[in-house]
């Protein structure tokens, strides 16, 4: 029909237009948001810059509309979809975006987070990078680093108990981290400042005179006995509800 004729033209033309100012990778990883129930869902994610955000409709009529996003980068508007019908973004440029239903802007929202998979992450301890490298679900490309990007879209745990690493740098990379063991080292400092999701710490058994996890606010589970910690604040971990610290 007509709708379906013109989202097909505001489709085609965002990604040529995109193509023509930014360039266009053939290997752009697709991500699909479901558009149904007044929702979006995923309501955010993490993309890599080059990649594609699909809309697909699944019901009810409505947009996707750009609200905020990254200089430089392009914006967008899609027809007034309705099921069976998609809406695609091609990813230019490093940063946040957020979006809404221009009709139901309140109901609807929704955002990503694109970063730059160029750089790589500096690892210097190359024991620490030998098990960030070797496991697939964080290098997975396999080349034998740590992107950016590989490291800021990893959600699981990082085990890295036991293996005499001295140097944690990297870990601060890995922004969506859930759960870090790195206990019985020989860390004489840890940086998670960056690592506001993680919700288990455990790193006991090493040399750490000081720990700052106040911006860990989602931690539930502590350790870190065993150390050299003369104070500890927890004043803004409202929701810890485990703690092991005795030295």
């Amino acid at each position: 029909g007509t709708t379906w004729f013109r989202k097909s033209l505001s489709r085609v033309a965002l990604l040529l237009l995109a193509a023509f100012f930014f360039g266009t990778t053939a290997n752009a990883t697709v991500y699909h948001v479901t558009v149904q129930n007044f929702s979006f869902t995923p309501s955010s994610m993490t993309v890599a810059v080059g990649d594609v955000v699909e809309f697909d409709w699944v019901n009810g009529v409505h947009t996707t509309t750009s609200v905020s996003v990254p200089g430089g980068a392009l914006t967008w508007d899609s027809p007034m979809n309705s099921s069976t019908q998609i809406f695609s973004y091609p990813v230019t440029a490093a940063g946040s975006y957020s979006y809404h239903c221009s009709i139901h802007p309140t109901l609807m929202m929704g955002s990503f987070t694109a970063v730059d998979c160029t750089p790589i992450v500096n690892i210097p301890d190359s024991i620490f990078k030998a098990l960030l490298v070797g496991d697939p679900s964080i290098n997975t490309n396999g080349d034998g680093e740590i992107q950016l990007c590989e490291a800021a879209a990893f959600t699981g745990t990082i085990n890295a108990n036991n293996l005499g690493i001295s140097d944690l740098t990297g870990i601060e990379a890995f922004t969506a981290l859930t759960t870090l063991y790195c206990g019985n080292n020989n860390l004489t400092s840890i940086n998670v400042s960056q690592n506001t999701a993680l919700n288990w710490l455990t790193c006991s058994g090493n040399f750490l005179s000081s720990l700052d996890i106040s911006h860990n606010t989602a931690l539930t589970y502590l350790d870190c006995s065993g150390n050299l910690l003369s104070s500890l604040d927890v004043s803004h971990n409202i929701i810890l509800d485990n703690l092991t610290c005795n030295v």
